[in-house]
């Protein structure tokens, strides 16, 4: 779960430029040109290096370890995200990436090692697929240089407006490939629900997670008391 939210950082926040994540023995270091640095905790060698830096002389980026969610909290200006690890490492080109108000926006989507190797049989099965992402001018990245020792670290990222790259996971769907079903779809999926997040306000994230819980308050408040009566009575 990743919370995506706007806030602003006041003056003499605690919040460091660097900060040690502890499940993944790594030190998460914001440079003053904007790049986010991961770098091994038991040998100092540098793991990753984002390349984005929007906006990023004048501002700071800030960052703190959040022990409850095991997340790694980045700040920068009005933008904030608490990210979280999966497969022992975490997500670093679209950590800003906040929601869109157009169809025509331009997003950006990080992919795992996984994922990257499944996109790219992807586009070498069917040109119709690599056709979409072209003709819709979406830039394809792989962060693959030479610092980046680790297979687990080694992404993909996919660039351009969210209507191609919601266009180009629908026709994979439709149009079926030669590669595994059933991680494909579990891609498919996993980009239906960034891109619906991304369409999804934070004020409507509030409001769908504060209804929630009050539907899982009273639905646990019928079970406990329905337990207690009959066909339940007297049951331990």
């Amino acid at each position: 779960m990743e919370v995506v939210a706007r806030v602003t950082v006041p003056g003499g926040s605690p919040l460091p430029h660097i900060c040690y994540f502890p499940p993944l023995n790594v030190i998460a270091a914001a440079s003053s040109n904007g790049c986010l640095s991961l770098i091994d905790g038991s040998n100092g060698r540098l793991i990753r290096k984002s390349t984005f830096s929007g906006n990023s002389s004048t501002t700071p980026t800030n960052l703190c370890y959040f022990g409850g969610r095991e997340s790694l909290v980045v700040a920068r200006g009005c933008l904030f995200n608490a990210r979280t690890h999966t497969k022992d490492m975490f997500l670093l080109e679209d950590i800003f990436c906040g929601p869109v108000k157009k169809p025509d926006d331009t997003i950006t989507l990080e992919f795992n090692s996984e994922q990257s190797t499944l996109i790219d049989a992807i586009l070498t099965s069917d040109t119709s697929y690599h056709s979409i992402l072209r003709d819709g001018e979406v830039v394809i990245t792989r962060h693959d240089v030479d610092c980046v020792r680790d297979t687990k670290w080694k992404t993909m990222t996919l660039t351009g407006p969210l209507s191609v790259i919601e266009k180009w996971s629908q026709s994979i769907l439709r149009g079926g490939t030669n590669c595994d079903q059933t991680p494909l779809s579990f891609l498919v999926s996993s980009i239906g629900s960034r891109l619906l997040r991304l369409r999804t306000s934070d004020s409507m994230i509030i409001t769908l997670n504060h209804r929630r819980n009050n539907s899982l308050m009273h639905m646990e408040a019928h079970r406990r008391l329905t337990f207690a009566n009959w066909p339940h009575m007297g049951y331990r």
